[in-house]
């Protein structure tokens, strides 16, 4: 959810930001996967977000449009980190402060508020994202005065991962 953080800084302090990429953006807009509304229901959301290696693998190939880029060596390595203390509190924590199983997203900022950012933003979207609807590139793409919205096909929520060398090459030419 570090697009509705990045997204809040830019408002909060425009002077500390030159630039602003936001990939498969939380904060945008109310839709999100049912799957993290439901993990945002008490006790429902502890057991289906306990660490497991196959609940790692599952949930890391859940985000992807090709669950081949997803290496053991990733899950793993995500396994490994989902055991560290209090990763999954903070997770739910993060949750449960920004999606209602009910109403959806608490996007934190309102399309006025998005248009008095003045940095330069950049968007990158998976045209098959499954957790962030594709629409909400469009509510970028209509509430940022400075705003490159960049849709990958065939690319889930991790663009950086499924289309590495795409999304570097945009990267790069954006922050030159």
């Amino acid at each position: 959810m570090g697009g509705a953080i990045g997204t809040r800084l830019a408002l909060m302090f425009p002077e500390a930001v030159d630039k602003l990429v936001l990939v498969s953006s939380s904060g945008l807009g109310k839709k999100v996967s049912p799957a993290l509304r439901i993990c945002t229901i008490p006790l429902l959301g502890e057991l289906l977000t306990r660490p497991s290696l196959a609940g790692s693998e599952r949930y890391l190939k859940s985000l992807v449009y090709d669950p081949t880029v997803i290496t053991r060596e990733g899950i793993e390595g995500y396994y490994q980190l989902s055991l560290l203390p209090g990763t999954q509190k903070a997770f739910l924590k993060i949750l449960r402060t920004n999606i209602n199983p009910l109403f959806g997203q608490n996007h934190g900022a309102t399309t006025r508020e998005l248009g008095t950012i003045t940095s330069p933003t950049l968007v990158i979207w998976g045209q098959q994202d499954p957790t962030v609807p594709i629409s909400h590139a469009d509510i970028a793409a209509k509430s940022f005065p400075d705003v490159r919205v960049q849709v990958i096909d065939n690319c889930g929520h991790m663009p950086m991962f499924e289309h590495m060398q795409a999304f570097n090459d945009l990267l790069i030419d954006f922050l030159k």
